[in-house]
């Protein structure tokens, strides 16, 4: 998570010492984020451009009109996943932070995986956050 906001992939700032989520993101931080999206957003309409263009053309082999579909669909979930995280920004950092809590402390009285909490937190958390 400290790479992801390092490399300005989610809108949040790492605490080293909490290793936690915290909102205090610079406004160059924001910007490129945005920009980010950005791309991917301009990488899907190239890409949706692109494989259009390829059913047309004959000369283009199945597997490129293949691959420009799978890339279509990778940029589809990226940019997904990039609007999840400017719109829902609040809930995504407030449930980040209670699992990086729980793990913590779990890690701390050395604890073994607790598998009912993990699958908690599989199944409930898409759901909140879609909401």
């Amino acid at each position: 998570m400290s790479i992801g906001c390092y490399l300005k992939f989610f809108p949040f700032k790492w605490d080293p010492v909490a290793c936690r989520l915290s909102r205090g993101i610079s406004s160059f931080h924001s910007f490129v984020f945005n920009i980010h999206g950005y791309v991917q957003l301009v990488m899907l309409v190239f890409s949706i451009v692109r494989l259009l263009l390829g059913l047309n053309d004959d000369t283009v082999p199945p597997r490129i009109r293949v691959i420009n579909m799978l890339w279509i669909l990778a940029y589809i979930h990226g940019l997904q996943g990039f609007l999840e995280l400017k719109y829902k920004r609040v809930a995504i950092r407030c449930i980040s932070n209670a699992i990086l809590k729980h793990i913590q402390e779990n890690l701390s009285k050395g604890d073994t995986f607790n598998k009912s909490y993990f699958l908690l937190t599989l199944f409930i958390c898409p759901f909140i956050l879609f909401i």
